[in-house]
């Protein structure tokens, strides 16, 4: 099986090893022993759905994840706007908001990355309503005055191995929903 992860632009898709280390270090812990699915690099939403298009036009099984870009109620709009049939959509998960989302979900791991105080309280109640969490992230990191930054080809990869995958599951319903689906 493969998996396509939207995961930057087309400009940046050459630069995203990091990246998608970190996201094959996520899919293991999601996924059986032995049975990971190979993990491919699409560049922007589209691109990464014509990926999964074209993958299941030539008889195979993939599965796709990208950034939903709004809550959870706007899949079906997605869905619309993209022109995804109803037959492709069960292999289709989201990162709700945006992967950083995930990151505001579970702040202690920002917290050690970049020595922040972020609330969890606050976090563990809006993280899925955060509507620019990669943008929140950044103006925090810059408002430490250090040199520190947040890259999301570099530090998102590393952020991702870091995640602890029960909690995004509860956390997130399609991360519970990929987690049942690799694991069938």
């Amino acid at each position: 099986m493969v998996i396509f992860i939207e995961g930057a632009t087309r400009d940046q898709s050459h630069n995203s090893g990091a990246l998608r280390l970190g996201f094959i270090d996520l899919i293991k812990k999601l996924s059986p022993p032995r049975r990971t699915p190979e993990v491919k690099m699409g560049a922007d939403k589209d691109s990464t759905l014509r990926l999964l298009e074209n993958a299941i036009n030539c008889g195979n099984n993939p599965i796709c994840l990208i950034d939903l870009d709004g809550i959870e109620s706007t899949k079906a709009q997605l869905f619309r706007e993209k022109g995804i049939a109803l037959e492709v959509q069960g292999k289709v998960f989201f990162m709700v908001v945006e992967m950083e989302s995930w990151f505001l979900s579970q702040p202690e791991i920002l917290n050690r990355k970049y020595r922040l105080a972020l609330d969890s309280g606050y976090f563990q109640t809006n993280h899925k309503t955060q509507l620019d969490p990669k943008n929140f992230i950044l103006t925090k990191v810059r408002a430490l005055g250090n040199r520190l930054t947040y890259n999301i080809l570099v530090d998102g990869g590393d952020l991702l191995k870091k995640l602890d995958v029960e909690k995004l599951s509860d956390d997130f319903p399609d991360v519970a929903r990929l987690k049942q689906f690799l694991n069938t």
